[in-house]
């Protein structure tokens, strides 16, 4: 669900996508649908040019291998809708890609499409952080305000210690050398991402 209110498709929305895409691979996205909300809260012509370029930028792939979309406007009709295509969907029992990797290609979490999208997440995050900690340091030392230079030295340590427990679960996330070469010459999924 995405709402058409927001003019772009950015930060948390956009990563919420790729990562959608790393869970399911290519074989259950024919049973998705991807819904516009909000409608009642947008004038027509902005909503239908957003509409535009979700479809044709952002959802593009997912459309191609067989999602549809849906409006819905806060009202009963477009809800009915949606849950009948749902219901029309095929029912065929397809493996979505991380099941098809963990079960069937004996991958751990972190070895999968998914995880290793999480991983790129998480590495992302520490270095904002990291980022964040430096500024409030550099703020403090500016400003030269003993009362905020000790609330920001207080802020810069808890921060420290969540990137310190950010960075270890990365690090066990990382996927040893000799492990990495097996699964290299190991048989591909066939639902790709």
């Amino acid at each position: 669900m995405h709402r058409i209110t927001d003019n772009r498709l950015a930060g948390t929305p956009h990563r919420n996508l790729r990562m959608f895409g790393e869970l399911c691979g290519d074989k259950a996205v024919e049973r998705v649908i991807l819904v516009t909300t909000m409608w009642d809260k947008v004038d027509l012509q902005t909503g239908e040019k957003r509409e535009a370029e979700l479809l044709n930028r952002y959802w593009a792939a997912m459309m191609d291998l067989g999602a549809t979309s849906e409006r819905f406007d806060n009202t009963e009709g477009p809800a009915w809708k949606i849950i009948e295509s749902l219901a029309a969907k095929p029912k065929k029992p397809e493996a979505v890609l991380l099941q098809e990797e963990m079960v069937d290609l004996k991958k751990h979490l972190n070895e999968t499409k998914a995880g290793k999208t999480l991983y790129d997440n998480l590495y992302l995050l520490v270095e904002k952080q990291r980022q964040v900690v430096e500024q409030l340091e550099r703020d403090a030392k500016v400003q030269n305000q003993p009362a905020l230079a000790a609330e920001m030295r207080e802020e810069q340590a808890r921060m420290e210690e969540e990137l310190q427990r950010t960075v270890t679960q990365i690090k066990t996330m990382k996927i040893p050398l000799g492990r990495r070469i097996a699964l290299f010459f190991t048989k591909k999924p066939k639902a790709v991402s």
